[in-house]
């Protein structure tokens, strides 16, 4: 659905001159717009009234259960497209988010967690929490994602060693890293693709 769409479908549930208010806000963006704002920022546009802001929330609530239902219908990771389409809500995260997909032994996703936000610092404590989650799932395997507020799924180096300590850390217990996938706005890169894992 591309942005004009997701305007225009906005202006059909709330107060067409809101939108376009909250929309030039946000650059032009109205996926920023509905994802990014949070609810005092829209009650500030003239003509949000209870009613707009209750049918706001529904349209919030309802994208965040399309999202969560993309998540467990991932019938398999065998490719990042796959993963990158089922976690393509992290692409309008203002925040870098970073999830671990838990696997069970034929690659099929267990649960999704997200495990910070604000980043990834590879700690112990972080390492533990990921892996003692797994072995609690009992999962084959897992795979990191995380997004880039900026847009640009380009890997820093940060991001390459922290792929490398957790994937050191995998082989130690027995449970793989089989990708470290990195989402930008409408784009993703693979380190496994990328020869990084």
């Amino acid at each position: 659905m591309n942005t004009t769409t997701i305007e225009t479908t906005l202006c059909q549930l709330l107060p067409e001159s809101s939108v376009k208010e909250m929309v030039a806000q946000y650059n032009g963006d109205p996926f920023q717009a509905l994802f990014n704002a949070d609810e005092s920022e829209w009650k500030r546009v003239r003509g949000m009234g209870d009613t707009a802001l209750r049918k706001l929330r529904a349209i919030k609530d309802l994208v965040k259960g399309v999202h969560e239902k993309s998540q467990l219908d991932l019938k398999s990771t065998s490719t990042p497209e796959e993963i990158f389409i089922a976690m393509s809500d992290m692409q309008f995260f203002e925040k870098e988010h970073f999830r671990t997909l838990y696997l069970n032994v034929k690659n099929k996703l267990i649960k999704a967690e997200d495990i910070s936000v604000g980043g990834l610092t590879s700690s112990t404590a972080e390492q533990r929490a990921i892996f003692k989650q797994a072995i609690k799932l009992n999962a084959a395997a897992i795979i990191l994602v995380h997004n880039h507020p900026s847009g640009d799924p380009t890997p820093s180096s940060d991001d390459i060693r922290v792929t490398r300590i957790m994937a050191r850390a995998g082989e130690v217990m027995g449970i793989p890293v089989l990708d470290h996938i990195i989402i930008g706005r409408g784009v993703y890169t693979s380190l496994l693709e990328r020869g990084e894992l």
